[in-house]
């Protein structure tokens, strides 16, 4: 929800402040989060898990359509999951990819993508755990704080 925009722009700040998980090296303001809400397809969602203590967000998944200008792409939907460094671990990111997995079938996504960095080993046996399937690797496809990393890709056929 665009009111969760804060929420989900704190946690991609932090991940992305760590220089080692993400592509992503700056979060959106949250005020461009929520535009970004806002104007996603009634096909596409941010998931969130909060803490039960305070109900702040403390993970997200994104569900995006791999391409929104070719429509011979609508059926696979990109992927990206953010969690909160003392959140690892314990099984929010498998929680909400059932309901973000669930989420796409019903919005007829036959497949899920997504790019991992080849140094983030953690994530690639996270969406191994779910089921992904490895299927490429762009050499040097990412360059944070001038040192080059792959992009490891993965998908999913539902």
């Amino acid at each position: 929800m665009p009111t969760d925009a804060q929420g989900i722009t704190d946690v991609v700040a932090g991940v992305a402040r760590e220089r080692i998980h993400s592509a992503i090296t700056n979060a959106w303001p949250a005020r461009k989060q929520r535009e970004f809400m806002l104007a996603q397809s009634a096909r596409e969602g941010v998931f969130v898990a909060l803490n039960a203590d305070d109900d702040t967000v403390v993970a997200c998944q994104f569900l995006d359509l791999y391409s929104s200008i070719l429509p011979a792409m609508s059926h696979v939907a990109s992927i990206g999951t953010f969690v909160r460094p003392e959140f690892r671990g314990h099984g929010l990111g498998k929680q909400l990819w059932r309901a973000t997995k669930a989420y796409a079938v019903v919005n007829g996504y036959t497949k899920a993508a997504i790019q991992v960095r080849g140094s983030n080993l953690a994530a690639q046996s996270y969406y191994k755990s779910l089921g992904f399937q490895e299927c490429g690797r762009m050499k040097g496809q990412v360059v944070v704080d001038g040192a080059p990393d792959d992009e490891v890709l993965f998908e999913m056929f539902f």
